[in-house]
């Protein structure tokens, strides 16, 4: 378990909400099944897969280490929103953002005509996190009930953060689903079949998500960009740093090179190789500082050579509903995760010469 305890932190950093969440529960209930020692030691493993996930991360992008801690130490925590707007971004707003409306219509259009706008899977998906607010109390024990709470911690952790991802929210909803399930175990049937409802909607949900997203669509034209992109960069002999986004760094899959990943790394003034995908401007607005991530990223586009220009729908044969537009008025169409319907643009450059 301490092994487990040093590696879980150096996942995503996502993993540290559940880090600290686990920091109580080693202090409030694991010290009494194996002593203080042992609740310590796990703590202190889990601050310790923390800092490495820095150091591992600066030592593979070859930047100072100890300046990479200075900096994540001294950089401003980003302000939190007001907890009413935050409300409405989790269940209102990051539903309508992560709706597939481009081309395909969600599952809930088959069945009822003249729909809410709200209505779909993603809007139904994240209602589930509402659960937070009763799953405290089906606990039996203190235990269960602390441990019920993990999707509220999360829910306000986001919030005080100033940070949150609208494609996590899934995650924590399902995190609700199946707690309530574990609560079936010792409730009467009237109430376990209104909890096994709840994993009816989340299943019927499932099969609307695959069905939008999978089902009507053709071959996607990622993998035929990730391919040309590998050649690309393959073909520079003197690549050292690279700046790219990060749905495209399997690109770079088997290269020697030091990895910047647009709007989320920091990235020196000598890069060699720069691939912008114009989409992404509109998708990581989410990000605290995105303006000056933004900034930099045309910064270093004036300073180096455009060498080639690649524009393709996201699937192929899908009939596009807008153009994608970066310079004006956005509109914001397709989804996060596959951008459904939206023609993406990556502009490549290397270091003139």
């Amino acid at each position: 378990m301490i092994l487990a305890g040093l590696l879980l932190p150096m996942n995503h950093r996502l993993s540290w909400f559940p880090c600290a969440f686990f920091v109580g529960y080693a202090l409030l209930f694991l010290r009494k099944d194996l002593g203080w020692r042992y609740a310590f030691n796990l703590c202190f493993a889990l601050l310790a897969g923390a800092l490495l996930n820095i150091a591992v991360r600066a030592w593979w992008a070859d930047l100072s280490i100890l300046g990479t801690f200075s900096g994540a130490l001294s950089s401003p925590v980003a302000t939190p929103q007001p907890l009413r707007d935050f409300i409405h971004l989790v269940f209102v707003g990051s539903p309508q953002f992560l709706n597939d409306t481009a081309q395909n219509n969600n599952s809930y259009d088959w069945f009822i005509s003249g729909k809410p706008v709200l209505l779909s899977h993603h809007f139904v998906q994240n209602l589930f996190w509402l659960a937070m607010l009763v799953l405290p109390f089906l606990g039996k024990t203190w235990r269960q009930r602390y441990l019920f709470s993990f999707p509220l911690f999360a829910f306000f952790a986001f919030w005080r953060s100033g940070y949150y991802n609208p494609t996590y929210g899934a995650g924590f909803s399902l995190c609700c689903v199946l707690m309530l399930l574990a609560a079936c175990a010792y409730m009467k049937p009237p109430q376990r079949w209104l909890l096994k409802s709840v994993l009816a909607v989340s299943i019927f949900n499932g099969i609307s998500y695959i069905a939008t997203r999978v089902e009507n669509h053709q071959e996607a034209n990622y993998f035929s960009s990730v391919a040309h992109l590998h050649a690309f960069v393959s073909a520079q002999p003197s690549l050292k740093k690279i700046v790219l986004p990060e749905r495209f760094t399997p690109a770079i899959a088997g290269l020697s090179v030091s990895r910047f990943v647009t709007f989320k790394d920091d990235f020196p003034d000598d890069i060699d190789v720069l691939i912008i995908d114009d989409y992404d401007k509109l998708m990581y607005t989410f990000v605290p500082d995105f303006d000056k991530k933004k900034a930099d990223l045309e910064r270093a586009e004036k300073k180096m050579c455009l060498k080639e220009t690649i524009t393709l729908p996201v699937y192929q044969g899908d009939t596009l509903r807008t153009e994608l537009q970066v310079d004006k008025q956005a509109i914001l169409t397709g989804s996060w995760f596959f951008r459904n319907s939206v023609r993406y643009r990556l502009n490549i450059y290397l270091k003139c010469r």
